[in-house]
Formats: structure tokens, C-alpha cells, sequence
């Protein structure tokens, strides 16, 4: 079987659907040494995988609008390539079909659907014909993969699919997590961004969704003011708009006790420290189709402090404290008790051992390649 996969997001290695692409990937050059996989990207990449796996540059334009080069080097570029590949199935992981009906069996992975349902992700109007020509271009994939029950869901309510067509895979959590640390390395980080206090973790996206202004207010007026505790902050700004601004929230000129420490996006080892050497990971996010951080988080033993969502009840069960996001009242507490109450931080770590047997991107990898499969045996 010849296999294409859209690779454009390897280049954008951080972001989730990057992390999505680049782990499938691995897994299942690990794996499958049988079937041959094409992959593109719009422009070079530097990913070391199995022999069998070719990863061959398909130019994108970069003269003139960037979202019409996009859309013509998915719409058009990308299928002629699979096309001359002569491949039996493509696989997109991210929703970017065709939405003109090919011979080629088409697989779609949709993370969430957050352009459809919240308005300031398609503020523009290009964005929103966009939007409008990824859901009809759904509909004319073969199956759908979706990273969690609540995304399933979601897009049922908004798109009609067969149900059946629809399965749920979900993600895997990176592998690097559960090396051991050098303690060299440990030493350097501490150096590099001056962690001298302890400190809570936040790691992942700064868009409204994220709720980080809240976790941010809430440190600046109830922890930093009175405790040598400090936020650090993980990843960074995807895009220089005002969707992102809680990145850019300033410390209040006034002595604080507490830092706020931003890392910018930094390696898998980096992130592993950061993860088991906090006092707590907290995300207050309000609208998720997984959020890989947090099983990671949750996967290194960290104590969690969550927003009381439907998609965290169901990829982290109760490996968390979970709260109202928009209740910085409780937050305060929670983070006061974390830091101080080892009873209560331990109860927390306790309840994330069993993630480790649950996600792993071998698991996903297996099963994606279970679905490749089938699919193509389908009439």
C-alpha cells in the first residue's frame, strides 16, 4: 500500500497538529516497514524516519496572499503530487481534503472545531470562506479520525457524516517524557531562566480559548504580591494579533515576591524538566479537542489544576483538580493549598498514575495503521 500524508505542519513542529503529525510519524516508521508513505511538505525538512518514508518538498508560493498560496498548494498542489505517487490512500491531518471528490481514498483527521463555533477565529472573511470550504470538503472524505469522544460529538452536531465513518483515535503522549533527566542539563535550565523559587507550569497556546489571562490575574494578585513563588510560561504567540494578547499582559509595577518567567517554545528535554519540577501544571482552558499538555503534564506525575470541562474529564478522568475556569477565587486557594499542603500535593500526583498505560503514540500509530487497512480493502 502507498500511503500520502500531508505533511505541512512538520514545519511547524510546536503547535498541536505539528506535534500530531511529527509523533504519528515516528510511531509509525517504528512500526510499519511494509507499506511505502509519501509525504510532502511546502518547504525542506529535516525529519530522520525509516527509508520507507520519503518526505519530498512541494513548493508552496510565496509571492502574493498567504492564505491563497495555502489554499492552492493544499487544493491543488498537494493532490496532483499524491496523484503522480499513484498512492492508494492520503491521509491529512488536519482538515485540508480536497473538496472536489478524487479516486484516492481520503482520510481526515479533525482535532477540534473551534473555527466553526467560536466567531473570533474567523474574524476575516477569508478565513470564513476558508472554513466554509474545509466542512464542505469533509464531506467528501472516505473516514474521519477524531482525537477524542467529545470532538466526535462536535462534529457530528455540525456536519453530517456517517457515524460510522467517524472513529476516534486519540493522541499519545511524546515518548521523551519518560527518559531520565540529566542533571547537567537540570543545572543549565535553572541557570538559563533563573529558577531560584518554586513554580507553577503553563505550557500551550495564548488564543482567548486559552483562558491564560485569568491564571495570570489570579498569580499577580494573590500569589506574587505574598509568596517567592513563581509562573512560568511555556510555548509562546502563534500569531501577532489580538487573539493572542494574554501573552503580552505586563507585571504590575509594584514589588512582587514572584516572577513571571516566559520560556518562549522550547525542546522536548527542556519541557521535561519543566513538567517534573513544578509545584503544579495549571490550565484553565475553556474549549479544547484534547490538549496534549495536559495528559503530558499528567503523564510526568504533575500535580493538575484544570478547568471543569467536558474534553479534561474525559482525556484525564480524575488525574486533576478541576475547576470553574472563570473562578479565580478557587484558583487562588487551589494554588496556595498546592504549594503548601504535601498531603493534598500528593493526593494529586497519585491520581495521575494511571495515564501512563492509557496514551502512548505507539497505540495510536498501531491504531491508525489498523484503520489505513481497512480502508483501503473498502470497495
Amino acid at each position: 500500500m502507498n500511503v500520502g500524508i500531508n505533511g505541512r505542519f512538520l514545519t511547524k513542529p510546536f503547535t498541536g497538529i505539528g506535534q500530531y503529525t511529527l509523533n504519528l510519524l515516528k510511531s509509525l516508521s517504528n512500526i510499519d516497514k511494509e507499506n511505502v508513505y509519501y509525504i510532502a511538505v511546502p518547504e525542506d525538512t529535516d525529519l530522520n524516519i525509516a527509508d520507507n518514508f520519503q518526505i519530498e518538498t512541494v513548493r508552496e508560493k510565496k509571492e502574493g496572499n498567504p492564505g491563497v498560496n495555502k489554499t492552492f498548494w493544499e487544493q491543488v498542489k498537494v493532490p496532483n503530487y499524491f496523484k503522480d505517487k499513484k498512492v492508494d490512500l492520503v491521509h491529512y491531518p488536519y482538515p485540508s481534503n480536497p473538496r472536489f471528490s478524487s479516486k484516492i481514498k481520503t482520510l481526515v483527521t479533525v482535532h477540534d472545531i473551534i473555527p466553526w463555533i467560536l466567531p473570533e477565529y474567523r474574524d476575516k472573511l477569508t478565513t470564513k470562506i476558508y472554513q466554509k470550504n474545509v466542512k464542505k470538503a469533509l464531506k467528501k472524505a472516505d473516514y474521519i479520525i477524531t482525537v477524542s469522544n467529545k470532538t466526535k460529538t462536535d462534529l457530528l452536531a455540525e456536519l453530517k457524516f456517517p457515524p460510522e465513518n467517524i472513529r476516534t483515535i486519540h493522541n499519545g503522549v511524546n515518548p521523551a517524557l519518560s527518559e531520565d533527566i540529566d542533571q547537567e542539563l537540570i543545572k543549565e535550565v535553572i541557570e538559563r531562566y533563573n529558577l531560584l523559587n518554586p513554580f507553577y507550569f503553563y505550557m500551550g497556546g495564548y488564543d482567548k480559548r486559552k483562558n491564560v489571562e485569568i491564571l495570570i490575574e489570579t498569580f499577580l494578585e494573590e500569589i506574587a504580591p505574598n509568596y517567592n513563588i513563581d509562573l512560568v510560561l511555556g510555548g509562546g504567540k502563534s500569531l501577532d494579533t489580538d487573539l493572542y494578547d494574554s501573552y503580552d499582559i505586563p507585571q504590575k509595577e509594584c514589588e512582587m515576591k514572584g516572577r513571571i518567567i516566559k520560556t518562549g517554545f522550547i525542546s522536548e528535554e527542556i519541557l521535561n524538566i519543566l513538567y517534573k519540577n513544578c509545584i503544579a501544571f495549571i490550565n484553565l482552558s475553556k474549549y479544547e479537542g484534547f490538549n496534549i499538555p495536559l495528559v503530558e503534564a499528567a503523564y510526568c506525575n504533575c500535580p493538575i489544576i484544570a478547568s471543569d470541562i467536558e474534553i479534561h474529564r474525559e482525556v484525564l478522568n480524575d488525574c486533576a483538580m478541576f475547576i470553574d475556569p472563570d473562578d479565580k477565587e478557587k484558583l487562588a486557594h487551589y494554588m496556595k493549598l498546592v504549594s503548601s499542603d504535601e498531603n493534598f500535593r500528593n493526593g494529586l500526583i497519585e491520581k495521575t498514575e494511571n495515564i501512563k498505560n492509557i496514551y502512548s503514540w505507539d497505540k495510536t500509530a498501531r491504531e491508525t495503521l489498523s484503520l489505513y487497512k481497512e480502508i483501503s480493502t473498502c470497495n
